[in-house]
C-alpha cells in the first residue's frame, strides 16, 4: 500500500483528519505545576488523548461544540465548552478532590468498603470490556530511560552518543509511537499496524500490540509483565482472601457518585498490587484504576510497575479508554525507567475494521508495508499526544545518526583491536549490510585429554537485510590448534535465508575437526576443561572427523518446520595425548576409547553417509505478519517433534545400514495462581541396530556437572553416567515438571525474603539395557541472593534409582546472566 493510499485509509478510520478543530493547551494543579499524563475526552465520545510530561495536550475533535472531560485520579474532574473554533486554546487548572464520607448502610462494625466490593466482584462480568465483537483504534507510545550509564560494563565499550545518552549516562534508550486498528471477535484479537515509528531506526517497525498492553481486572488472575503466576485482581473471586479495602471517600460529578477505594494486600509476598479504585455507585462497575507492583509482590526482572487504566460506556458497552503502564529498574548500578501508553479510540460494536487486509484465522498482527514510511508532517497532524523537547530532539537526534551511518563504507567496531584478549571484537561494514565478529582469546581457549591445550578462534560473517534489518546469511569459519596432538584443523559451516518471509534456509558445511561422540548432548568446553584440570575427569570424548553437509529447511505454513540434511563423513578414533592435571591423584585419566568400556561395536575407521530429516510442529501457532518477516508466537498446544536418520552405505551400491526414529511431546500447562507444569516426553527406536557405530547411538541428555544448565533441564537426567546406557535399540523417558510460582514458599517468615520459585519434578527412562530408573528433584528458582538481584540463582536436589547401579543422588546449581 502506497502512503497515499494509507493517508486515505486513516482519514476514514480517523474522521478528525478530514473535518476537525484542534484544541490544544497546558493542565497544571494549584502551584502551577505541570501535569502529566491528564486524560482529556469527548463526552459522549471515543475520542481522547493524555497530556504528555510537561502538561501540554493537543485534541483533534469533529466540528462543531463539544464538552470536554478532563480526568486525573486524586483531583476534580473538570469540564470545558468548546467554540467550535478551527483552532482553540484551552488550559486548565486541577483542583484536589475533596472525598466526602457518606452515609453506608453497616451490618454491625463492618467496613464500609466490604459491601461496596461485594457487589463490585459480583457485578464484575457484566462489565466485562472483553465481551461480545467490537473494533477500535489505538494509538501507543513506548519510551525508556537510562540513568546512569556508564562507558564499560562488563569489559565492553558501551556507545553513550548512540544511544542518546549524556555525559552522564542519562537519556531516552527508546521511544517510538504507532497506530494500530485492533479487533476483538469471537474472543480473540487480531491488529494492524497502519503506522510506525521508531527514534534512530528509519525502517524499523513496531511489535508492541496494544492487545499485549491489555490487563483484564474482571478475571481472577491476569496476566501481568514480570509475574510469572499473574497478578491477582483485586476484584477477582478471590479478591477478600488477598487483599483488605478501604473507604477513603465519596465524590460527585454532576449527579453521578463516585466511591474511591483504597486498596491493600493482606500479605505483601503475595502477587498483589497496591493502589486505589474508582467505583461509579449504583452501577458498581471501576471507572478507573491505579496500582502498583513492587519486588516484594512477586514481581521479577522490574523494581517497580504501576498500572493505571480508565473505563467509559461507548454506545451503552463498557469499554477501556486509556492505560498507561510505568517501570522502573536499577541493576548494577544502571537504572531503566519508562513507560507504555495506550489510547482507545472510536469503538466499533460490529467487531468490523475498514481496512484492506482481511487477517487470517492465525494471524495476531499484520503491519502494512508502508507503515514506516510517514514523515514528521505526518506523524505531527495525526499523534494525539504532543511530544515534549526532548523527544522531539531524540527523534531529531537519532535520525540523523542513522542518516549519517547510511552514507559512509564502514559503519562501526566496537574497540580496539588489542582488546581482543578479553572481548571479541565486531565489525560492520557497507553501510550496516555485513557483519565481522572475531572471538576473545579467552573465550577460544579450553582443554582436554585427547588435544591437550586447545586455542579455537572463531570468526563470523553476517549478511543484513538493511531495509528491514534482518539476517540474510552467516557464515562461520573456525580454526582448532591441539598443543597435545600437534593437530591443526579447520571447519566452515554457513546458513542462508530466503523467501518472501524468509521460510526457506540452506546449510552446508565442511571440515577436518573432532567431534563429540554425543553430539548435541555433549558437555560445555569450558565445563569439561575445569573438571579434565581439577578433578581429573574427561567427561568429552571425541572422534575425528572429515565430513561434508548439505542441508535444507522450508517452513511450509505457521507451526510447522522441517529440515533435512545430507551428511558424508569419515570417522577416525582418537586417543589421550595429555595426562595433565592440577592434583598428582589425577596424574592418569580415564581413557577417549568409551565404546570399548561398554561393550560397543568396535570403532574402526569408517565411512558414513547419513541423510536425516527433522520435523517440528505445534498446531494453531499465531503470528505477527511483517512485510518481509514472520514472527512464530506459539500456541496453548503442544510441540511435537519427529527426527529420522537413514544410513547408507557408500560405494557404487548404497544399501541401508540402519534407520532409527525419534519422536517428542513438550507441553506446558499454566494452573493460575497454583503454579506452572510442564511435561517432556520422548520415545526412539533403532531398526537394524546391530550395524550401528557408537557415535550414532541414542545419547541421552546427562549432565554429571555441578552445574546444570536451567535453559536446557528437561529430558536431562543428572544421576546417569556419561555413555554407560547409551541405547542401540529402543527407550522412552518421560520429565514432568511443576513449579509452584512461590505459592508455597511465600508462606515461610524469613525464607520468602530469597524471592525463590519452588518446584518439584519426576524423571523416569526405560530402554532396552536398562529397565526402570527414575529420578525425583525438588529446588528452587529465580532466587535472589540480595536486593537488588532480578532472581538469577537456582539450586536443585535429585534422587535418583534404577535397575542395575542403584541409588545415588546429585546437587545441582546454576546462575542464569
Amino acid at each position: 500500500m502506497n502512503p497515499t493510499r494509507l493517508f486515505l485509509l486513516l482519514s476514514l478510520l480517523f474522521p478528525c483528519l478530514a473535518q476537525a478543530s484542534r484544541i490544544e493547551g497546558h493542565i497544571s494543579d494549584q502551584k502551577g505545576n505541570a501535569l502529566a499524563f491528564v486524560s482529556i475526552g469527548v463526552r459522549g465520545q471515543s475520542i481522547g488523548t493524555i497530556s504528555n510530561e510537561n502538561g501540554e495536550y493537543v485534541l483533534e475533535v469533529p466540528e462543531g461544540k463539544h464538552t470536554l472531560e478532563y480526568r486525573y485520579l486524586g483531583y476534580r474532574t473538570e469540564f470545558r465548552e468548546t467554540g467550535g473554533q478551527p483552532v482553540e486554546r484551552i488550559d486548565v487548572t486541577l483542583q484536589l478532590q475533596v472525598n466526602q464520607l457518606m452515609e453506608v448502610t453497616l451490618d454491625g462494625n463492618e467496613n464500609p468498603a466490604n459491601p461496596i466490593m461485594r457487589k463490585v466482584i459480583a457485578s464484575r462480568k457484566a462489565y466485562n470490556f472483553e465481551s461480545g465483537d467490537f473494533s477500535c483504534n489505538v494509538y501507543i507510545k513506548g519510551l525508556q530511560r537510562a540513568h546512569d550509564l556508564p562507558d564499560r560494563l562488563f569489559g565492553q565499550d558501551i556507545p553513550r552518543e548512540e544511544l542518546g545518552v549524556d555525559s552522564n549516562g542519562n537519556g531516552i534508550l527508546y521511544l517510538f509511537e504507532s497506530i494500530n486498528t485492533l479487533q476483538h471477535r469471537k474472543n480473540r484479537y487480531q491488529e494492524q499496524v497502519l503506522s510506525s515509528k521508531v527514534s534512530g531506526q528509519n525502517n524499523a517497525f513496531s511489535y508492541v500490540r496494544a492487545s499485549d498492553l491489555i490487563m483484564n481486572f474482571n478475571d481472577n488472575l491476569v496476566p501481568c509483565v514480570g509475574m510469572e503466576r499473574g497478578l491477582v485482581s483485586p476484584i477477582g473471586d478471590r479478591g477478600f482472601f488477598y487483599y483488605r479495602y478501604e473507604l477513603e471517600g465519596s465524590y460527585y460529578e454532576g449527579e453521578r457518585k463516585f466511591y474511591r477505594i483504597r486498596v491493600l494486600p493482606r500479605r505483601e509476598s503475595d502477587p498483589v498490587a497496591t493502589g486505589v479504585l474508582i467505583v461509579e455507585d449504583s452501577l458498581y462497575c471501576v471507572n478507573a484504576l491505579d496500582l502498583s507492583v513492587y519486588r516484594k509482590n512477586q514481581l521479577e526482572l522490574l523494581d517497580s510497575l504501576e498500572i493505571h487504566a480508565e473505563y467509559q460506556f461507548f454506545d451503552g458497552q463498557y469499554r477501556i479508554s486509556r492505560s498507561r503502564y510505568e517501570f522502573g529498574l536499577r541493576v548494577f548500578n544502571i537504572g531503566v525507567s519508562g513507560y507504555f501508553f495506550t489510547q482507545y479510540q472510536h469503538y466499533n460494536a460490529s467487531g468490523k475494521t475498514q481496512t484492506e487486509h482481511k487477517p487470517k484465522k492465525l494471524e495476531a498482527l499484520y503491519i502494512h508495508p508502508s507503515a514506516n514510511q510517514q514523515d514528521s508532517t505526518y506523524w505531527d497532524s495525526i499523534r494525539p499526544v504532543p511530544l515534549t523537547p526532548v523527544e522531539i530532539e531524540d527523534y531529531r537526534v537519532k535520525d540523523s545518526i542513522e542518516l549519517v551511518r547510511d552514507s559512509i563504507p564502514v559503519r562501526r567496531s566496537n574497540g580496539p583491536i588489542h582488546t581482543l584478549l578479553w572481548q571479541s571484537r565486531y565489525w560492520e561494514s557497507n553501510k550496516g549490510k555485513q557483519s565481522t565478529e572475531l572471538r576473545s582469546i579467552v573465550q577460544s581457549v579450553q582443554f582436554n585429554s585427547v588435544e591437550g591445550l586447545v586455542l579455537e578462534p572463531r570468526i563470523r560473517f553476517t549478511t543484513w537485510d538493511k531495509e528491514q534489518k534482518q539476517r540474510r546469511g552467516v557464515s562461520e569459519l573456525y580454526l582448532r590448534y591441539g598443543f597435545g596432538n600437534t593437530r591443526l584443523q579447520v571447519k566452515s559451516e554457513s546458513e542462508g535465508y530466503f523467501g518472501r518471509y524468509k521460510q526457506f534456509t540452506v546449510t552446508t558445511g565442511f571440515g577436518y575437526y573432532v567431534k563429540p561422540l554425543n553430539g548435541e548432548q555433549a558437555i560445555s568446553p569450558l565445563l569439561n576443561s575445569l573438571y579434565t584440570l581439577f578433578a581429573g575427569q574427561n567427561f568429552l570424548k571425541l572422534y575425528q572427523a572429515r565430513y561434508l553437509h548439505g542441508g535444507f529447511g522450508w517452513k511450509p505454513v505457521n507451526g510447522l518446520e522441517i529440515k533435512t540434511d545430507l551428511l558424508l563423513e569419515r570417522r577416525s578414533p582418537l586417543s589421550n595425548s595429555n595426562t595433565f592435571t592440577f592434583f598428582e591423584q589425577y596424574d592418569r585419566l580415564s581413557k577417549n576409547e568409551v565404546w570399548e568400556d561398554f561393550g560397543a561395536n568396535s570403532f574402526e575407521e569408517h565411512q558414513a553417509l547419513i541423510w536425516s530429516v527433522d520435523l517440528r510442529y505445534r498446531p494453531f501457532s499465531r503470528y505477527i505478519q511483517g512485510p518481509d518477516s514472520r514472527i512464530d508466537l506459539g500456541s496453548r498446544w503442544p510441540l511435537l517433534t519427529a527426527s529420522y536418520s537413514q544410513s547408507l552405505r557408500t560405494g557404487d551400491n548404497l544399501e541401508p545400514l540402519f534407520s532409527k526414529l525419534k519422536l517428542g511431546m513438550r507441553y506446558g500447562l499454566d494452573l493460575g495462581i497454583f503454579g506452572h507444569s510442564s511435561l517432556a516426553v520422548e520415545y526412539g527406536h533403532f531398526f537394524n541396530g546391530d550395524r550401528v557405530y557408537f557415535m550414532d547411538y541414542f545419547h541421552y541428555s546427562v549432565n554429571k556437572t555441578f552445574y546444570q544448565n536451567a535453559g536446557n533441564r528437561m529430558l536431562r537426567l543428572q544421576t546417569l553416567d556419561y555413555f554407560r546406557w547409551s541405547e542401540k535399540r529402543n527407550y522412552i523417558q518421560l520429565h514432568w515438571e511443576h513449579g509452584f510460582n512461590r505459592f508455597l514458599i511465600n508462606k515461610i517468615p524469613g525464607v520468602k525474603r530469597i524471592r525463590g520459585n519452588e518446584f518439584i519434578g519426576f524423571q523416569y527412562l526405560k530402554s532396552h539395557s536398562l529397565p526402570w530408573h527414575y529420578e525425583i528433584s525438588v529446588g528452587v528458582r529465580n532466587v535472589a541472593l540480595y536486593k537488588k538481584d532480578p532472581g538469577l540463582f537456582r539450586a536443585e536436589f535429585i534422587w535418583g534409582n534404577n535397575a542395575v547401579t542403584g541409588r545415588n543422588t546429585a546437587l545441582r546449581i546454576a546462575y542464569l546472566f
